[in-house]
């Protein structure tokens, strides 16, 4: 029986083997199509890259958290990152978090708020009213956010109840919550034998298209100007510890979701023609003007989607009127199928290319996906650049 037993073991590890193997040559195949070393772009815009939803963790040595963050946003060249902490009865978490210019990088301090029925949204930037929030449904909680001067951003949308809330944007990528969407003996196994290959590329694969989220952005965005966004929700916190003291030293630690490896994995390039600052990020985001790049599936910085009309042209985030004729023109930095919809309806596609160009044929939202269906099976399907819509009108 044991002989059996130790058999089905070992034949249960073939198959991760072999995905390891192939993340290997995927991971080959991503760094050698880098485009940073020749990176430019083709309007007069600059881009800055960087996150939103992000959590430092209050527990043991609040420093070392910090030192942590700083390091990865240095060893991924991030132009911001908006923290978005846990409430506090008791004081302003985020005022106490990190703001301002640290090394490149500038930070945002912002909350992560609760409405009753647990409906949660971003609040950015944060304030000190956060924890009062709880106790009300989501509309006055979106009123208290706007009258504070802050963007409301809706979190964990398939968990969702009150519709009827005017938030500015739908964070339709979570990667905390796609991964724990997953089987998680297969998690484990892909772990054991993929993590030290290329962990960010590894959870990629793992988790799912969000699909749905994006159905439901795409029916909000039919009827009102909204943007979406995707956040890695990371905490730098999860992982097997062994014998620790209360400042968070371990004798043995194996730590699942450092900030340096999901960093890479999903994030925000902001498009301004303006020097980065709190005010200028703040008023991009707020208008849309930026799109999502899954970049552990290669740098996206580059991407750019525009509308046409006549004489008139537009960026994403912008409300243009419709014309008869109006044309949109999508690049990527890498051939990819570049997919144009208007309304969640896909009205045209291209593939293995770095350009889309088509004509709108009714009034609508009208956005940009696209996927890199070079890197295989396990990754075809899942989404490299999501950008914000064009609202034709």
């Amino acid at each position: 029986m044991l002989v059996f037993v130790t058999l089905a073991l070992i034949l249960l590890q073939v198959p991760f083997a072999y995905r390891a193997w192939k993340l290997r040559s995927m991971a080959a195949r991503i760094r050698s199509s880098d485009t940073r070393a020749s990176f430019t772009r083709s309007d007069d815009q600059r881009e800055y890259v960087g996150l939103l939803h992000v959590h430092t963790s209050f527990t043991g040595e609040i420093s070392r958290t910090y030192d942590e963050m700083l390091r990865a946003a240095a060893d991924n060249n991030l132009d911001f990152v908006i923290l978005t902490e846990h409430y506090s009865a008791n004081f302003d978490t985020s005022a106490a978090t990190l703001n301002g210019i640290h090394g490149s990088t500038l930070f945002i301090g912002g909350n992560e708020v609760n409405a009753v029925y647990d409906d949660r949204f971003l609040m950015v930037p944060g304030g000190p009213d956060a924890a009062d929030y709880r106790l009300m449904p989501s509309v006055p909680v979106v009123d208290k956010i706007h009258a504070a001067g802050s963007i409301a951003v809706l979190a964990y949308p398939e968990k969702y109840g009150a519709w009827d809330a005017a938030f500015d944007g739908i964070e339709v990528a979570n990667i905390n919550t796609m991964l724990r969407q997953t089987n998680p003996l297969t998690a484990a196994l892909d772990f054991i034998w993929s993590g030290h290959v290329d962990r960010s590329l590894m959870i990629e694969r793992l988790v799912s298209s969000p699909d749905s989220n994006l159905r439901r952005f795409d029916e909000i965005a039919a009827g009102r100007k909204i943007f979406l966004t995707g956040g890695t929700d990371a905490h730098s916190a999860i992982g097997f510890h062994l014998l620790g003291d209360e400042l968070g030293y371990h004798l043995a630690s194996v730590k699942i979701d450092p900030y340096t490896e999901i960093f890479r994995l999903v994030r925000l390039h902001v498009l301004s023609h303006q020097p980065l600052d709190r005010a200028v990020l703040l008023a991009a985001l707020k208008k849309g003007s930026f799109f999502v790049g899954f970049d552990v599936l290669g740098d996206s910085r580059g991407f750019a989607f525009t509308a046409n009309g006549g004489e008139k042209g537009s960026g994403m985030g912008s409300e243009i009127p419709f014309e008869p004729g109006i044309g949109f023109k999508a690049t990527t930095p890498l051939p990819a199928r570049i997919v144009l919809l208007c309304n969640g309806d896909k009205v045209a596609e291209v593939r293995d290319s770095t350009e889309l160009t088509a004509t709108g044929l009714s009034p609508g939202a009208y956005r940009v996906a696209a996927y890199r269906e070079d890197l295989g099976d396990d990754l075809k399907d899942k989404p490299w650049i999501l950008s914000n819509p064009i609202f034709v009108r």
